[in-house]
Parts: C-alpha cells; structure tokens; sequence
C-alpha cells in the first residue's frame, strides 16, 4: 500500500491584475473658485480672531473672579476665627463659677447658708 495518495503540492492561485486606471490625485479633489479661497481664509481668520477674544476674556474673567474667591476666603477665616472666639468666651460666662459670681456682683444674690435652708422631711 502507498501512503499519502491524495496529496497534492500547494500551489497558491495566481491573480490576473486588471488594468490600472488613472487614479485621481486625492489632494486636489476640491476646486474652489479665488473668489471662494479668499471668503474662505477671511472667515477662517475671523474665526480665529474672535475665538482668540473671547477666550482672552473668559481668561482675565476668571482671574478677576479667582481673586474675589481668595478674598472671600480671608474674610471668611476671619468670621471663622471671632466666632470660635466668641462661642469661647460664651462657654467661659456660662459656666457655674461666672453665673455664681456674676449673680453676686450685678444682683446681689448669694447662695444660702445652712442655717437658712429648711428641709421638709416626711
């Protein structure tokens, strides 16, 4: 017996190349008139002119507005700094031993001795 009987050498096909036709240059496939070109370049510049301006504006816009934000700030800090000194001083008057004594100073009020309380006993 023989091995190998059906098989055959690969050959890959071979293509028939049509005839090239002329290709259009790609670059140029747009004409326009002189007449066009230069209503085209003005508006490509007015374009560039007025996007120059306006992001110009929104620039010292924003610059103007960064240093109002900053300024908020530093007086912000500074509310925020009374404030803390504020609740401070109104934990330290609230306190027992100012009530006591602002109660003794102002309105003359001072705390029983012993032998003026009475108690009710049951």
């Amino acid at each position: 017996m023989r091995p190998n009987i059906n098989v055959f050498v690969y050959r890959p096909r071979q293509v028939i190349l049509a005839k090239r036709s002329t290709r259009k240059n790609t670059l140029h496939f747009v004409r326009l008139a002189p007449n066009q070109s230069r209503q085209l370049g003005l508006m490509v510049m007015a374009a560039l002119v007025i996007g120059l301006g306006l992001t110009h504006f929104f620039h010292i816009r924003i610059a103007e507005l960064q240093a109002e934000v900053d300024q908020l700030q530093i007086s912000n800090t500074v509310i925020a700094d009374k404030n803390n000194g504020l609740v401070a001083a109104g934990a330290q008057e609230a306190s027992k031993a100012q009530v006591v004594a602002l109660a003794k100073r102002k309105l003359k009020l001072f705390e029983p001795d012993q032998e003026q309380v009475r108690r009710i006993s049951l």
